[in-house]
């Protein structure tokens, strides 16, 4: 990665820093995010991590997860944005993703960093660094903080961060996202002393029973096949009350429907407050960003991408039923 002189001029003495990421974070949000406030911090920076809203409890294990706070509109979270010379915005390339801080970021008069791997970006900040081929936006993280300091000594925290973020973010390195780059940081994490297995079973064995119930009740009772091909699962207000969901219960959930051999594309509608948020998976060289692009105000990577519909459940299926067929 090739990052302005300019900015590394700015970083090379100590700065008040915001670092924000995407509502609802996910692993590679919250990866890069805690990686580069390691990195900031270890450089003598004062830097406050503020998320639009909640994550999943099951990543509470992470390095520094502790310092993080959650958008809350209060005099000092307001203060941080007012008073940071930077604010540095991960793994989002629409300043409408942050709508619980998107005012004070508007309203910030600090310097705009993004730093973000989807596609379609829109160019909000001072510095924008977008790179749809990288398999995360804590593998650009890793790439931006050896281009700042190729100096630095990676910490085994600062490593565990972002090998969670593309570990997450690659499905395990299944994705077609994952390149030689990928494998080639990954090495390197390795060398800072992370632990694979642990991190493995910190992301994805730490289930509760509710959650592993509502997983086998979707796939026996709401999988719906069409066109032998395309499968997807409809959550409601019904299966919520059930099975006590709670904020990122459902993450990974689209993802069984392709285990079938025959499926090349599934998704997941999931009712929210006032709409219905879609996850859109798919296999080899189907394109569903095009589908969420086109039809439900989303986009995302070819494989993975999210959209979102206001109308009704029956009518956003209907909907995705007769776009699927093109």
């Amino acid at each position: 990665m090739n990052v302005d002189q300019a900015l590394q001029d700015i970083l090379a003495t100590p700065k008040n820093i915001v670092i924000t990421s995407h509502q609802k974070p996910d692993g590679d949000a919250l990866g890069s995010s805690l990686a580069l406030y390691g990195f900031l911090t270890f450089h003598q920076h004062k830097v406050d991590v503020i998320f639009p809203t909640d994550f999943p409890d099951y990543y509470n294990w992470m390095p520094f997860i502790d310092i993080t706070q959650i958008a809350n509109k209060t005099d000092a979270q307001k203060a941080s944005f007012l008073n940071a010379d930077l604010i540095f915005c991960l793994d989002f390339n629409s300043i409408d993703r942050v709508e619980e801080v998107k005012e004070q970021i508007n309203q910030s008069k600090a310097i705009k960093v993004m730093l973000d791997h989807h596609l379609k970006p829109q160019l909000f900040c001072d510095y924008n660094y977008s790179s749809p081929k990288s398999s995360s936006t804590s593998e650009m993280v890793y790439d931006f903080i050896i281009a700042i300091d190729r100096d630095y000594q990676l910490t085994r925290e600062v490593a565990e961060c972002i090998y969670t973020g593309i570990l997450t973010d690659t499905g395990g390195f299944q994705f077609s996202c994952t390149s030689n780059a990928t494998h080639i940081v990954a090495s390197k994490l390795l060398e800072a002393g992370i632990e694979p297995d642990i991190i493995f079973n910190n992301c994805y064995n730490n289930f509760s029973l509710d959650r592993l119930k509502l997983f086998g009740f979707c796939l026996d009772q709401k999988l719906k096949i069409i066109r032998d091909s395309v499968a997807y699962i409809c959550i409601g207000p019904e299966e919520k009350k059930k099975f006590n969901i709670q904020e990122g219960d459902t993450e990974g959930l689209v993802n069984f429907p392709l285990k079938i051999d025959n499926i090349g594309i599934s998704v997941l509608f999931k009712q929210d407050e006032g709409k219905i948020k879609i996850s859109f998976r798919s296999k080899h060289q189907i394109d569903v960003s095009a589908i969420a692009r086109e039809h439900f105000h989303g986009g995302g990577h070819r494989n993975a991408s999210g959209g979102t519909s206001y109308e009704s459940m029956e009518k956003t299926v209907e909907k995705f039923e007769k776009s699927s067929m093109n």
